[in-house]
């Protein structure tokens, strides 16, 4: 097994197949297969391109996430609602 590590105890690991398993404090949290076995070479640019899009994707779940917010807040204050006693 080939360790690519990364920040935050991130670890994508390759078991010199197909087969690439993500880990976090070593605990397997996804994994995913290629079709052709790539070069260790390969192996590195496709874990290094799986953490890219996953921090991508996380930064956008926490963009939306933070807009739902908003737009919850900015509900609350447009309620007559909220001013009535």
């Amino acid at each position: 097994m080939i360790s690519f590590t990364y920040e935050d105890n991130i670890a994508v690991n390759w078991d010199g197949d197909k087969t690439f398993n993500i880990t976090r404090d070593r605990v397997i949290i996804d994994s995913f297969v290629e079709q052709e076995t790539p070069t260790l070479e390969k192996a590195n640019i496709i874990a290094d391109d799986y953490i890219k899009d996953a921090l991508q994707d996380e930064m956008l779940r926490d963009a939306d996430t933070m807009q739902d917010q908003d737009d919850e807040m900015e509900f609350q204050f447009q309620s007559p609602d909220l001013f009535k006693m």
